[in-house]
């Protein structure tokens, strides 16, 4: 990884070099906004590739984050006979991946990997015999930052450990100049090459209403 420092500062000579205008300009804030949406991007059709070409998501962007903070969760429901949840608390957004591969595992501290279902397929599995959420089969739905846990008895809140395994998205995150960027070095080129072909659009667009009428719009 670089050093976000060194990203911007070098987009920002790439583009400084291209100016057709001492009045023209872009803000390393607006540098940085860009390095962060474009990071979502690539990271996630990188992913994507990935994953179709090798079944699992590349290690690098997977971070482990233990101990989530639990509690029970109260469903309302007009019957009364409501199946008990135990909801978890993600402290970041999960980068979004088709299927929701954003988050790679959910395990708890048993060592058990805990599966992933649809919320729309909840009442068609509490109805099954064999693959209803229990103790020995627990399973999860998430909702933003929130993941839903059906089969886990209530107790759990007192010593039960939750650990997920899951891509960040940075969008929004507050990272210091001086930190190291999270993106590999093999993509650091696109998004170099993509934030450059922002900003020199948005260099045209300044050069052109300076052109037209000596004011910008």
């Amino acid at each position: 990884m670089a050093i976000k420092d060194k990203i911007i500062s070098d987009i920002e000579l790439e583009l400084t070099r291209g100016k057709p205008s001492d009045d023209l300009e872009i803000g390393r804030e607006q540098i940085d906004y860009w390095i962060s949406i474009e990071r979502d991007r690539i990271v996630r059709d990188y992913l994507e590739r990935y994953k179709r070409d090798s079944g699992e998501l590349d290690p690098f962007y997977i971070t482990r984050t233990e101990c989530l903070d639990v509690s029970l969760y109260n469903i309302n429901c007009p019957y009364g006979d409501c199946p008990k949840e135990i909801t978890a608390t993600i402290p970041f957004d999960v980068l979004s991946l088709s299927g929701d591969d954003g988050i790679e595992t959910v395990r708890l501290n048993n060592g058990r990997n805990v599966a992933r279902v649809d919320l729309n397929d909840l009442e068609i599995i509490d109805a099954m015999r064999f693959s209803k959420p229990s103790i020995n089969n627990p399973v999860y739905y998430r909702n933003g930052r929130q993941l839903y846990f059906r089969g886990l008895p209530e107790k759990f809140i007192r010593k039960g450990k939750i650990t997920i395994f899951a891509v960040k998205s940075i969008e929004g995150e507050t990272i210091l100049d001086t930190d190291e960027f999270p993106i590999s070095e093999d993509l650091i080129p696109t998004l170099t090459d993509d934030v450059l072909e922002r900003g020199l659009r948005e260099l045209t667009a300044q050069f052109e209403d300076l052109h037209n009428d000596g004011t910008q719009a």
